[in-house]
């Protein structure tokens, strides 16, 4: 009796699935994965009415670079926090901030705001069950703006001047990402946008990202599982009538 009801046991464990989750396949933390150059191996970024010193600047496709530690914000106001330094001054063992060009703080948008969108991709394979697919994390941005997976937003940070706070809530904190829900993903290449926007301002005015992620997928079960997980059926039938007949 002891074996049939090990044997029951392991199929709730098939039933409940198992098979042990994964990390989504190609999603890394902004910074994790550096290039020779200093360019973040993982991230591009394009632009939308960015300009230094009056010049439109050309970044479409350009590929971001990491900034380097203790990267300051001259901020107007007064951030709160961190005195008006990125978060964790700059990087980490397990992220970095990174910019649309080197050097990292240079000024940008001295009289229209910077639209600054930072893009990467994960992977999804058939081999792969879906509805298991999770995502979530933190964030920050100078100044603001949204996440979009497979161009449905997942999260955001409000434009701080029309809440009255700092400019610098954005960038010396970090903002939640929520679980995303599995709708929002799909099998084959999925996309991440960080569109963000750099509020104009005439001098000590750099823009940046960093993110870090929590993701998981389970593998669709193997046909020999799904052989045991009806065996395991079949013993739990087996072990009901035997009772019942006792």
């Amino acid at each position: 009796m002891r074996y049939l009801i090990a044997t029951a046991a392991t199929a709730a464990l098939l039933i409940s699935g198992g098979a042990l989750a994964t990390p989504l396949s190609g999603l890394y933390n902004t910074g994790a994965v550096v290039n020779s150059n200093g360019t973040d191996a993982n991230y591009t970024v394009s632009s939308s009415a960015s300009y230094t010193n009056g010049t439109a600047l050309n970044l479409v496709n350009a590929n971001t670079y990491v900034a380097g530690p203790g990267t300051y914000i001259a901020s107007t106001g007064n951030p709160t926090g961190a005195s008006g330094q990125w978060i964790s001054a700059g990087n980490s063992t397990a992220s970095s901030w990174i910019t649309p060009l080197t050097p990292t703080d240079t000024s940008l948008d001295p009289t229209k705001d910077g639209i600054y969108t930072y893009q990467t991709t994960f992977s999804i394979t058939s081999n792969q069950k879906l509805s298991t697919a999770t995502l979530s994390g933190r964030w920050a941005a100078d100044n603001y703006g949204y996440i979009t997976l497979n161009g449905n937003v997942i999260a955001s940070i409000t434009n701080p001047r029309t809440t009255n706070q700092s400019d610098g809530v954005a960038y010396d904190s970090w903002n939640a990402i929520a679980a995303v829900v599995n709708s929002d993903f799909k099998y084959g290449t999925n996309t991440l946008d960080f569109v963000v926007t750099n509020i104009a301002q005439t001098s000590g005015n750099p823009t940046g990202l960093r993110a870090e992620f929590t993701s998981s997928i389970s593998p669709v079960p193997e046909p020999t599982e799904g052989a045991l997980l009806l065996s395991g059926i079949g013993l739990l039938g087996f072990v009901a009538a035997r009772r019942k007949s006792v």
